[in-house]
């Protein structure tokens, strides 16, 4: 015998001799567990075949997440909200309630519209004269609009931590430009 093949066997006596490392708490599986529902796949349709003659066959498989909604951002909640709002009528509350006017329904969705990136959603609100507003309620910050119709709306302003107030009034909401979003929500507290 050569002495390379007894090295070389003397190594691979030395590699099978060395015992496999064995972690206790692992389960040992000897094939792949099944599947067991459609959602495993993250499958969210029914799969569609060809048929012989060219038709589609749609499958007897059901959508896995038939019933889920899609998901709705906060933006979207707030304008639905208030798109609800439109469908009060005279006395919603049960206590003489006026209904909204249309116009601040309106414009409190251009508002929304209008909001640069890192200002907080608003939460939306009606009063009892019918007048929609929004307002946020921060750590750092108390901010609420009132809606006065044909583009106007008043905002008032309360820094939480130095007490300092502002208010102001808006001719046209149409104009408001993401700088004075800035000066009177303050990105740095709000987002």
């Amino acid at each position: 015998m050569k002495l390379t093949t007894m090295l070389g066997a003397a190594v691979v006596g030395m590699v099978l001799m060395t015992p496999a490392t064995q972690a206790t708490d692992w389960v040992n599986i000897s094939q792949p567990p099944a599947i067991k529902s459609a959602s495993e796949l993250n499958a969210s349709f029914a799969p569609t075949y060809l048929d012989g003659g060219q038709n589609f066959v749609n499958t007897d498989v059901e959508p896995a997440f038939q019933n889920a909604a899609a998901p709705i951002d906060r933006l979207t909640l707030a304008k639905t909200e208030i798109s609800g709002y439109a469908n009060l009528q005279e006395d919603w509350d049960g206590y003489g309630a006026s209904a909204p006017h249309s116009d601040h329904v309106r414009d409190s969705i251009a508002f929304l519209d209008r909001l640069p990136g890192g200002i907080a959603i608003p939460t939306p609100m009606i009063g009892t004269s019918g007048q929609i507003g929004l307002y946020w309620d921060m750590p750092a910050l108390y901010a609420d609009i009132a809606f006065e119709g044909a583009g106007a709306l008043s905002i008032f302003v309360k820094n939480k931590e130095t007490a300092e107030e502002k208010f102001a009034s808006v001719d046209d909401l149409h104009t408001l430009s993401q700088d004075w979003f800035a000066q009177m929500l303050g990105r740095g507290q709000n987002a």
